[in-house]
């Protein structure tokens, strides 16, 4: 099959960084919510700032950034003083855990403290998604007082 060198340069085009990220991680939106690109981008804008207002998001992040830091500086220290030698493996194997540390962080911070803004933006915006896991609490019956998939206490949306 032979493919032509605008279609190379539109694919190319179109695939960029924050397309990139979007595939990589999860966007914690529902498919089934047919929001389009912008309305999307919108939604996280407005959670990373509803996520800045919060100082203890802000204090973990910064803890987890200089604990990290504090181990990548230090842990070659640390292992020369049980062996005895300073061989360029402990400084990389430091770096290694270091950025180890720097994805959980991430992901944690993500997960527990990223995605509930995101959430609660969705509420905001009229979904039925539950503001602890992001379940589609759309077509269950005004019976069920709890999340599916979480357990948590339904709170349900003024109409």
């Amino acid at each position: 099959m032979h493919t032509s060198r605008s279609h190379l340069r539109f694919t190319y085009r179109s695939y960029n960084l924050a397309t990139l990220v979007m595939n990589i991680y999860n966007s914690f939106i529902d498919p089934e919510f047919s929001l389009d690109r912008k309305t999307k981008k919108q939604i996280h804008k407005l959670a990373w700032k509803q996520w800045f207002k919060n100082s203890t998001n802000m204090a973990i992040y910064a803890t987890g950034l200089a604990t990290s830091m504090g181990i990548f500086i230090f842990l070659p220290d640390i292992i020369d003083s049980f062996l005895g030698n300073h061989f360029w493996y402990h400084t990389v194997s430091a770096f290694i855990i270091y950025i180890a540390l720097l994805a959980i962080l991430f992901h944690f911070m993500r997960h527990f403290r990223f995605a509930p803004c995101v959430y609660a933006e969705l509420r905001s915006r009229g979904f039925d998604v539950c503001p602890k896991c992001g379940y589609n609490l759309k077509d269950l019956t005004p019976e069920i007082q709890t999340c599916p998939e979480c357990g948590r206490q339904r709170e349900f949306l003024d109409s």
